[in-house]
């Protein structure tokens, strides 16, 4: 089972995470696969879930601390070369022409979060705006 859009789901008493074990008797095993919403969670947190529910995996707390300098360190793991081909106007040009004007209508939604309401960051209930996928076989 997959967790709906952000949109779909988003002020709804859905749930944002779903885990499924899918068992195959016959040979002893077992599939855990996991889809949770990528509002809640970014592709480190959902790693670092799947990474827990592993054989060898060690369960600890995850925080909800926001840390800026990521984009930084970001533009650093990637090199000058990939950040000047992403801010060249070639790339620019294809972006806005291709990827904006004739692409498919883009929706921008922007909101401040309130610390204090568990569905805007500050507790694990509530949107997603989209659902990260995956699997981890035992």
């Amino acid at each position: 089972a997959t967790v709906g859009k952000g949109n779909k789901i988003f002020n709804k008493d859905d749930r944002v995470a779903r885990f499924t074990v899918a068992t195959n008797p016959a040979k002893g095993e077992f599939c855990i696969i996991c889809s949770l919403s990528h509002v809640v969670a970014d592709g480190y947190t959902y790693y670092k879930v799947l990474g827990m529910l592993s054989s060898e995996g060690t369960i600890e707390a995850l925080t909800v601390t926001r840390r800026p300098e990521m984009g930084k360190m970001g533009e650093e793991a990637l090199g000058p070369g990939v950040n000047a081909h992403v801010n060249s106007s070639g790339f620019m040009y294809n972006y806005v022409c291709c990827g904006l004007m004739c692409g498919p209508k883009t929706r921008v939604i922007a909101r401040y979060v309130d610390e204090s309401q568990p569905w805007q960051g500050g507790g694990s209930e509530g949107g997603g705006e989209a659902a990260r996928q995956g699997a981890l076989c035992v």
